[in-house]
């Protein structure tokens, strides 16, 4: 089988000339690969123009994206060829409502999207490789946003961008760039963000770039924050970078995200009635607030409680939305939500070892660690209720402080037998609900133990496998029910 792969560079274009020839398709290759495929620009909108009754026209989709593009999809844009012969070809462009133009009328961005969208639509092939050499020098910040969010859609193709341009790097996603130093390296990695970061704003990692650039970083991730469409507010720097990977899964990179680290749940109540008042006064379309979507752990919550709360919150501070995941954390347990999916990146991972495995033993191995750590549970359920009872109690003051009312207590009395409600959730579909770190690290434990391969939940990823390790291979395939409130925000 071979794969038939096309690469191609698109040449910058400033104009084309008023006047083209009607060339041969053998001519008109020969500019391609000469790299001046603007001299036969007419000559090749028109090849697409003709393929226009094809099932599944590349022309339409063309136009279409075109109008994406230059239009936000509010008109579209047409070609007509009048007046054409055997010796010249004349091209009028009409866009949106616009009276129609010759094509050499318009602007130099325009015919730079052109040039690239043709390329990747002239030729059928099963991957398209596109070369751009700074892309953004005659396109217009909106339009290089919507250029790039249409390649990105496309399927079956991969770009490559260099640039120089500090608005095109802040739009992009941190796993896009790869920043490429004065001095060589064999391999290049993405860059990532800064981990260290403990409360406040979670730093772009396109800060460093743009400094190497003659840019100056110093205020950057708060301008980012004011031109992202949502705030991501969560308790620490992995809830933020977990959301970034779950995010990455489903959305196409061009949606803007900013993330505000508060550093634990205590911190959210404490603090969240002083960020009302300063978000909602920082303004740019919309203010800061408006935007700002607060996510944190349920802890030992049970399910009632988590959505009384969530309506209090989200009526009371006047949120964009509140969120809380039905497992005891986002970071570990709720990966244990779903055995099925959990046992498919086990065997993902296991499998990169290239090590050889039964996919059903994974499963089977999976569940028996989940029901020995059941057992051990019911074993433990007096420390576990005075724990469950301390922190309930301990919230249940806070709530009652910052007036969220009966989010406790609407279910029982503080002082009773939580043994029955602990006892539903020692059942293998319910037990990610209480399950904390020391629990998921010995479930992994045991499985990977059995393909000799090491694992400490929160360890050092170059000595370890660790929960990060894992996670890199959570894919399009696999998405978790409590993960769907983010991609429908």
């Amino acid at each position: 089988y071979v794969l038939l792969i096309k690469i191609f560079y698109a040449s910058p274009l400033a104009n084309i000339a008023s006047q083209e020839e009607r060339q041969h398709a053998l001519k008109i290759q020969y500019f391609k690969q000469s790299h001046v495929s603007y001299l036969a620009f007419r000559n090749r909108i028109e090849a697409l123009f003709q393929r226009r009754n094809e099932a599944g026209s590349p022309y339409d989709t063309f136009c279409n994206q075109l109008s994406t593009i230059l239009l936000d999809n509010n008109g579209q844009i047409k070609f007509e060829f009048p007046n054409s012969n055997n010796l010249n070809l004349n091209l009028l462009i009409k866009i949106g409502s616009e009276i129609p133009k010759d094509i050499s009328l318009v602007g130099s961005g325009t015919l730079q999207i052109i040039e690239i969208l043709l390329n990747v639509h002239e030729q059928k092939s099963e991957l398209n490789i596109i070369l751009l050499d700074e892309p953004d020098s005659h396109i217009h910040r909106r339009l290089q946003t919507n250029l790039l969010s249409v390649l990105n859609a496309s399927e079956h193709t991969q770009i490559f961008i260099t640039t120089h341009n500090e608005a095109l790097i802040r739009d992009a996603q941190p796993n896009w760039i790869f920043h490429l130093e004065k001095q060589p390296n064999k391999t290049y990695y993405p860059i990532e963000r800064d981990k260290t970061a403990k409360k406040g704003l979670l730093s772009s990692a396109n800060v460093p770039i743009i400094q190497t650039l003659g840019g100056y970083g110093t205020g950057l991730d708060f301008i980012n924050a004011l031109e992202s469409d949502l705030i991501f507010m969560v308790e620490g720097v992995n809830d933020a970078l977990r959301i970034q990977k779950i995010l990455s899964l489903r959305n196409n990179g061009m949606r803007k995200y900013a993330y505000w680290v508060m550093g634990n749940v205590d911190s959210i109540f404490d603090q969240l009635g002083h960020y009302k008042n300063v978000f909602s006064e920082i303004k740019n379309e919309k203010s800061l607030w408006d935007k700002t979507v607060l996510v944190f752990d349920k802890d030992f919550l049970t399910d009632n409680q988590r959505e009384r709360l969530l309506v209090q919150i989200e009526t009371k501070m006047k949120l964009k939305k509140v969120y809380t995941w039905q497992s005891y954390n986002l970071l570990m347990s709720t990966l244990f939500s779903d055995l099925n999916n959990l046992s498919l990146i086990l065997q993902r991972f296991i499998r990169s070892k290239s090590l050889e495995i039964d996919t059903s033993a994974i499963s089977d191995k999976l569940n028996d660690a989940m029901r020995v750590l059941i057992e051990e549970k019911k074993i433990q359920i007096e420390s576990i209720e005075n724990k469950m009872r301390a922190q309930l109690g301990k919230q249940n003051d806070k709530f009652k402080q910052l007036g969220f009312l009966k989010v406790i207590e609407g279910d029982y009395e503080l002082g009773q037998n939580l043994k029955p409600q602990l006892l539903r959730l020692f059942e293998i579909e319910n037990i990610h609900k209480i399950m904390v770190k020391e629990d998921c690290d010995s479930v992994l434990k045991k499985v990977l133990s059995a393909y000799n391969i090491p694992f400490e939940i929160e360890g050092n990823q170059e000595i370890t496998t660790n929960l990060n390790t894992l996670f890199e291979f959570v894919t399009t395939s696999i998405i978790y029910d409590d993960w769907n409130f983010i991609f429908k925000i």
